[in-house]
């Protein structure tokens, strides 16, 4: 019942001062181009040896803490006081309920699905932390995932951080401006192309006949809870980036 009151918080937008309003095809455009940039630039310094370590949970959930760690330094509200991290133990049912990770209220543990592709991993860890900082709705938690990752000393963290804010540009480019996303997919860096081809086939292999119905349900209880466009709360994220960015500047990405 506590957690559920998150829910209703005045949220991060406010602590940072965001106008979060209706953006305009250019300001789009803009910000998905500078997230390119640093996911491209990113995605030259993969290691695929210290990127395979992220497989051992111990050491994903230590740089996860290590990143709230840093970046509550400079933003004191998203300090992280009470570490508690688990690989979930319902990873095998995750395909059928269509989760990649989820914050548990009983017990206040952050849970990771640990057969999701590891270059999603470190996303998922800090949006599921997130989370556990307060930020309920799954925008705050997308932007607060955002946040601590970019600053991890990690790279395989920031990488993983613009990748996914990157894809979800990308998929209001494509309804917004087609051309403009043929355009930006010409320009993406090979190691984005081949993480990007690897979820596809990931979401794929994981298709069934349950998870659509478990989808719809879940797309209920988010309206329920403060987010009435249910599971496209999610991509609302691109709305607070472009917010940020009009406010900081695109560097400030």
């Amino acid at each position: 019942m506590f957690c559920g009151l998150n829910y209703d918080r005045q949220g991060i937008a406010r602590q940072f001062g965001l106008d979060v309003r209706q953006y305009t095809p250019a300001d789009l455009y803009e910000l998905t181009a500078a997230l390119q940039k640093q996911l491209n630039f990113y995605a030259t310094r993969v290691d695929s040896s210290k990127r395979l370590l992220l497989n051992n949970n111990q050491i994903l959930f230590k740089e996860g803490i290590a990143a709230y760690e840093i970046a509550s330094k400079k933003y004191p509200f998203l300090t992280y006081h009470h570490p508690s991290i688990k690989p979930s133990l319902l990873t095998f049912a995750g395909q059928y309920f269509g989760f990649t990770g989820y914050y548990n209220p009983f017990t206040a543990e952050a849970q990771i699905k640990t057969d999701v592709p590891v270059f999603t991993r470190p996303f998922i860890l800090c949006h599921e932390m997130a989370h556990q900082v307060g930020y309920a709705k799954e925008n705050e938690a997308n932007f607060s995932s955002f946040l601590t990752g970019r600053v991890s000393d990690n790279v395989e963290f920031r990488y993983s951080v613009y990748y996914d804010m990157y894809t979800y540009a990308m998929s209001d480019l494509f309804v917004y401006n087609p051309l403009c996303f043929i355009d930006l997919k010409k320009s993406e860096h090979l190691q984005v192309k081949k993480d990007i081809k690897a979820y596809r086939e990931y979401i794929l292999k994981s298709r069934n006949a349950v998870e659509p119905v478990m989808s719809i349900a879940y797309d209920r209880y988010l309206r329920m809870n403060n987010q009435p466009h249910g599971k496209e709360s999610y991509n609302e994220v691109v709305g607070w980036l472009i917010a940020y960015m009009i406010k900081y500047g695109k560097d400030a990405l």
